[in-house]
């Protein structure tokens, strides 16, 4: 079968050869572009006549079955980020055809056909995406990182139900009130075939006719079953990209598995300010190891580790420009900067490491580490070292990997990670002092990530600014004056999986508390649980035994956390309306 299908792939290539589709946009003054097009496009001949992009292979067994793995979904992004070629090239119809089918073997294999399919066409092949977010999220580890994974042999597409939504009359964003009779239905499967009029998975605001425009919801994707106790850093790292793709394409990831997933890397970091394949002491490798993976920093760690906190702190609302913790990354990366070799290793995944750095100078959004500029050093060597196939690498440890390096080569000549983009600043009253209000948007231009986290909500900053409220539609919020108390946020359950919560990173320090004063509707009560970095820390019950004329002050002391920035989540659980008065700081 392998041979059949690289015999099909070469005799495509044969009859549709890799024509520009555009005219790539110059990288860098410092770089000779036509010599980096020329080199793509021989890299991209090689691994589409190889027929490697079809193999399948067991690899790593430590806390789950041997991962089943392959390199198509490599390839694949690999190619579409080359900018030679389209979704409808009839060179790609075999892979993409490939990548829908395979088993979902490994972490690795989800997080990059997430990435390849959300590249390709992240509308049309949403399902499949919602399945590598599912088996992301069903296979991250109790600490916060990931295993190899579970292969998902039996591929049964994911179902979910949809929060139901309350229309108004004069909700435009709704089509006016107008039941969408080709919404999904609580406990359908939004994989089934749908009328071909259907709108279900949409992740664009469309045109419902004049001055009407209709947004359907995010898909949610919530962990099903726990992980095994610990993974690496590197299938971590790479999770972390498929869980952005993920969210680009218009899929609601389980927040507690960013929270895990962000709380691990803070807590891995070593005290230099880079990351090991694993966290200190702990499995995986000690120290000294020039030729393999250990625990002290180095350099394919440390960039994956630094780009995937940006990713996280991006959609969890934190700014990462100013994350101590993403600084101290940058800072090691400047401070040992290499483009010739893995830092801290000697003939050790170098190019695996390369693309991380690409990774890590998008995603900061810097061209810079340290005095070094990253792209044209390391786009220069890439040119120097291409062998007259087209190809990169196979010389250090892992020489069969041929093809996978060459991949890593072109993914960092293209800058082939898509930047994120900058946070809106949220009016505070003062112009001076906007607050970064996270990640406005997931899709580009007026987007699809409709979070009311992750976009500005006027009510929410009034109460408690710099805060995200997360969990909570549009539908069930609204500002009311009660008690003696104006512009108050009224915040309504919309599910038992989906409980209003207020989110914020704070720098803690001695002396610093949170305090809040909520308040219940008359005869209802609610619970409010305070957690910090996930952990449980209060729980206050509000009704009319605990509160005073209706409102209750709560303080939580961070004093205890002195030096640390912490998540700080305040959730409105087991109970009817809850009102929120006031949230500080």
């Amino acid at each position: 079968m392998k041979l059949r299908l690289a015999l099909l792939l070469s005799t495509l290539v044969a009859a549709s050869p890799a024509l520009p589709q555009q005219n790539p946009v110059p990288a860098h003054a410092k770089v000779d572009q036509q010599k980096v097009d020329e080199a793509i496009q021989k890299g991209c001949k090689f691994l589409l006549t190889t027929g490697n992009a079809f193999a399948t292979f067991n690899h790593g067994m430590r806390n789950q079955p041997a991962a089943v793995q392959a390199y198509g979904e490599l390839v694949l992004l690999t190619l579409l980020h080359s900018g030679y070629y389209t979704e409808d090239d009839p060179a790609l119809q075999p892979l993409i055809k490939h990548v829908n089918e395979k088993i979902i073997g490994s972490t690795y294999t989800a997080a990059l056909m997430a990435m390849a399919l959300t590249k390709l066409n992240a509308k049309k092949y949403q399902a499949r995406i919602v399945q590598c977010g599912q088996f992301l999220c069903d296979n991250q580890c109790e600490n916060g990182q990931w295993d190899y994974g579970e292969p998902v042999i039996d591929q049964k597409p994911v179902t979910y139900d949809m929060p139901k939504r309350q229309k108004k009359a004069d909700d435009v964003a709704t089509g006016a009130g107008a039941a969408n009779p080709n919404d999904p239905k609580p406990g359908e499967n939004p994989n089934d075939p749908k009328p071909a009029a259907s709108t279900a998975g949409k992740t664009e605001v469309e045109k419902k006719g004049p001055g009407k425009t209709r947004t359907e919801p995010r898909i949610p994707v919530r962990k099903r079953k726990p992980g095994p106790p610990n993974g690496d850093n590197s299938n971590s790292q790479y999770a972390a990209l498929g869980i952005r793709a993920c969210l680009d394409a218009n899929i609601d990831v389980d927040p507690s598995v960013l929270q895990r997933a962000r709380q691990w890397w803070l807590k891995s970091q070593n005290s230099d300010g880079g990351w090991g394949y694993n966290d200190k002491g702990d499995t995986g490798g000690g120290g000294g190891n020039e030729s393999g993976v250990s625990n002290d920093s180095y350099g394919s760690m440390t960039v994956g580790a630094t780009g995937a906190l940006c990713i996280y702190d991006y959609f969890m609302g934190i700014a990462y420009k100013t994350d101590n913790n993403v600084l101290k990354g940058v800072d090691w990366l400047g401070k040992n900067f290499d483009v010739t070799k893995n830092p801290k290793k000697v003939s050790f995944a170098y190019l695996y490491y390369l693309y991380g750095l690409e990774r890590a100078g998008m995603l900061f959004g810097t061209e810079k580490f340290g005095a070094n500029e990253w792209y044209p050093d390391g786009a220069n060597h890439l040119l120097s070292t291409q062998t007259p196939a087209g190809t990169w690498g196979g010389a250090d440890k892992f020489p069969a990997y041929v093809n996978v390096d060459t991949c890593f080569a072109i993914l960092f000549l293209r800058r082939g990670t898509p930047p994120l983009k900058p946070p809106v600043a949220v009016a505070t009253g003062d112009p001076h002092k906007p607050v970064p209000n996270g990640a406005p948007v997931a899709n580009g231009g007026g987007g699809g990530n409709r979070d009311p986290g992750l976009v500005g909500n006027k009510g929410v900053e009034a109460i408690a600014p710099g805060w995200r409220l997360m969990n909570c539609g549009p539908s069930f919020q609204k500002t009311v004056s009660i008690r003696g108390k104006e512009n108050v946020l009224q915040t309504s359950e919309e599910g038992a999986t989906r409980q209003p919560l207020l989110r914020k990173t704070i720098d803690a320090a001695a002396g610093i508390s949170v305090r809040a004063t909520v308040g219940h509707l008359e005869s209802d009560s609610w619970t409010l649980v305070v957690k910090i970095d996930g952990q449980e820390v209060a729980k206050h019950g509000v009704s009319d035994q605990s509160s005073k004329a209706g409102w209750l002050d709560i303080a939580v002391d961070l004093s205890s956390y002195a030096g640390k920035s912490v998540l700080v989540e305040l959730i409105s659980v087991a109970g009817d309306a809850a009102l929120w008065s006031s949230v500080s700081p």
